[in-house]
């Protein structure tokens, strides 16, 4: 079959009923110029719950093949009338796969009409926020990203989901204003847990006493978020911690401070995912192995 019959047959399965076949996901990869054209038209006579199936497809076979890249599409279902398509294309977005739609991302996270498309935007905007930090993208963007999150969750006016977010994501932007931010959304039980996210995608040591002091908090969201953040940290000295909460009462605690320690490293973290291979539940021996994978891959200056 031809690259053009192909196509033809997977436009036409767009309006079909059940999953895609391998076949018509590649060739929905990398289309372009007319091919696009004639998705886009079939896209539009395709319903809404359709629609949130494709997506779902689409985005689950690109984070299992590298090869595919489905940012054309998700440019298409961006421009969606409904929200939930718009919100599900923004989390289908593979950062990896390069910017192509960071400027409609920053447009979407303060002017979409829809409160959690923006919330989703704003959350997107965080990996970016992380390439810009490390010089991945063309220099203005970090300072316009620190600049539009902070606006972000500076408007009293924005819903409250959105504003928290902003403030985690702008977090990979580290700056005296940022700091600022910080400081001021961990006194205040309803940004708190955003600004610890913050405080952690910082990789500055100096939040390190900060987010420890409610490693004991009654709320185990707040210590799940306390794992979270130091492993983003990934400083040996909040080992000890961690490990703690390994032995939590919440597993989604102990989930947490598991995948932590294979961020953070060192003996400490090592000998805490061994014991942890022997709890008799599945799920928490399965995320031990997991971490200590991560461990030996970053331990290991051979590894890929």
């Amino acid at each position: 079959m031809s690259d053009e019959q192909l196509l033809a047959e997977a436009v036409k399965a767009l309006a079909e009923t059940g999953d895609l076949s391998p076949e018509v996901i590649g060739a929905l990869s990398h289309v372009l110029g007319t091919d696009l054209e004639a998705v886009t038209k079939a896209w539009s006579a395709v319903p809404v719950e359709r629609r949130l199936e494709i997506l779902t497809q689409l985005a689950r076979s690109e984070r299992d093949n590298a090869r595919q890249d489905f940012n054309s599409i998700y440019g298409v279902a961006l421009a969606d009338a409904e929200p939930r398509v718009r919100r599900l294309a923004i989390d289908s977005i593979v950062t990896e796969n390069g910017p192509m739609h960071l400027e409609l991302l920053t447009r979407m996270a303060t002017e979409d009409p829809d409160a959690y498309v923006r919330e989703a935007a704003v959350v997107r905007l965080a990996p970016y926020a992380l390439m810009a930090e490390l010089g991945d993208l063309p220099e203005p963007w970090a300072d316009r990203l620190r600049s539009l999150l902070l606006e972000i969750h500076n408007d009293a006016s924005a819903p409250i989901g959105v504003r928290r977010e902003a403030l985690a994501s702008v977090g990979y932007l580290d700056s005296v204003k940022v700091e600022t931010a910080l400081e001021r959304g961990f006194e205040e039980d309803a940004f708190q847990l955003w600004a610890m996210r913050g405080m952690g995608r910082t990789a500055n040591p100096d939040w390190l006493d900060t987010i420890t002091t409610e490693a004991n908090h009654p709320d185990p969201a707040v210590r799940q978020e306390v794992a979270r953040a130091l492993g983003e940290l990934a400083d040996e000295r909040a080992a000890e911690t961690v490990a703690e909460l390994v032995d939590d009462s919440e597993l989604e605690v102990r989930l947490a401070a598991i995948k932590s320690l294979g961020q953070i490293g060192g003996d400490e973290a090592r000998e805490t995912l061994i014991y942890a291979l022997e709890d008799e539940r599945a799920i928490i021996r399965e995320a031990a192995e997991n971490a200590l994978n991560e461990l030996d891959e970053d331990e290991d200056p051979l590894a890929l």
